[in-house]
C-alpha cells in the first residue's frame, strides 16, 4: 500500500521520508528538497500512489519539483512500518545544521486493499 503523508509546519527543505527496517536499517528513501517550505500552521499533503502521486499545500505554493529528480515514492510493506522524517544532519557526524524545529504534526494514512476470500 503507498501511503499519503499530511505535515504540518513549520517544515523547510531538505529532509527524507525514510521506510526503516526491524534493525534500523534504511529500507526505501523519499528527498525532499530545498523547494519545500511550510509556514507555522500551513499543511501539505504528500500522495504517493501510482497515478496520483504529487504534492498539495494549503497555501497553493508547492509543487512535484519539491521531488527532485526522480523520485522514489515507495509502498508500505505487509505488518508494522517504521517510518521516519530525517532532517540534515542525516547522518552523526556532518556539520550540515538542522534547518528547523521539528514540525508540529506528520501523519501517514494509506487505503487498505481488501482482498476478499
Amino acid at each position: 500500500e503507498y501511503p499519503t503523508y499530511r505535515i504540518v509546519g513549520p517544515l523547510r527543505g531538505p529532509f527524507q521520508l525514510v521506510r526503516v527496517n526491524q534493525v534500523g536499517g534504511v529500507d526505501e528513501v523519499l528527498q525532499v528538497t530545498s523547494e519545500f517550505q511550510l509556514v507555522a500552521g500551513e499543511v501539505a499533503t504528500i500522495n504517493t500512489r501510482p497515478g496520483e502521486q504529487g504534492i498539495t499545500s494549503s497555501s497553493g505554493t508547492l509543487d512535484f519539483k519539491v521531488f527532485g529528480f526522480n523520485p522514489n515514492f515507495w509502498a508500505l510493506q505487509p505488518g508494522g512500518n517504521i517510518i521516519e522524517i530525517r532532517i540534515p544532519p542525516f547522518e552523526e557526524g556532518t556539520t550540515i545544521p538542522r534547518v528547523d524545529p521539528p514540525p508540529q504534526f506528520i501523519e501517514a494514512t494509506f487505503k487498505p486493499t481488501y482482498l476478499g476470500m
